[in-house]
């Protein structure tokens, strides 16, 4: 197997399509805790998941930029 390397990407770019992401990210959030009844504990709720969300992709964008990303889990090769 062979392993291929892209060119690193710019942290700014990273931080930019992040950014156009995040209103999607609190939509979604919101619409996921619509259920509980408490206001102050349904924005904490989001707000933790937004951080979440946050910490993630800054994970993410250090392994980019360190040249660190491999192949997820999820993206195994289908076995015949």
């Amino acid at each position: 197997m062979t392993a291929t390397t892209r060119p690193p990407v710019p942290a700014a770019d990273l931080h930019t399509a992040f950014l156009r992401q995040l209103p999607r990210i609190y939509t979604h959030a919101r619409y996921a805790f619509r259920h509980v009844a408490c206001a102050d504990s349904r924005d904490d709720r989001v707000a933790e998941t937004v951080l979440a969300v946050t910490v993630g992709a800054a994970l993410v964008s250090r392994e980019i930029r360190l040249g660190l990303a491999r192949r997820r889990p999820w993206r195994r090769p289908a076995y015949r």
